[in-house]
């Protein structure tokens, strides 16, 4: 799997899309990671302030939260058995 990040560009014709609406709303970004601890601690050395602290979820997950610049929500979370 790849995961593309792109920067903005200046042509009005992308911006005028991107940038018209409220950003962040409605959607977030699910990546599965085998260590949801260990990618806490390693954004946190990046200098990054997730959102939440790792936790498990009745569902099966451990997840924590952390948004980019824009508002976009990124959860980070991995399958645990409860």
């Amino acid at each position: 799997m790849q995961v593309v990040l792109v920067s903005m560009r200046d042509d009005p014709e992308f911006a005028s899309d991107a940038l018209g609406n409220v950003r962040g709303q409605g959607c977030y970004y699910y990546i599965a990671v085998d260590d949801v601890d260990k990618m806490h601690a390693i954004l946190q050395r990046k200098g990054l302030s997730p959102q939440t602290q790792p936790r498990n979820w009745p569902w099966g997950a451990r997840e924590f939260v952390i948004k980019d610049p824009d508002g976009y929500k990124w959860v980070f979370g991995q399958t645990v058995n409860n």
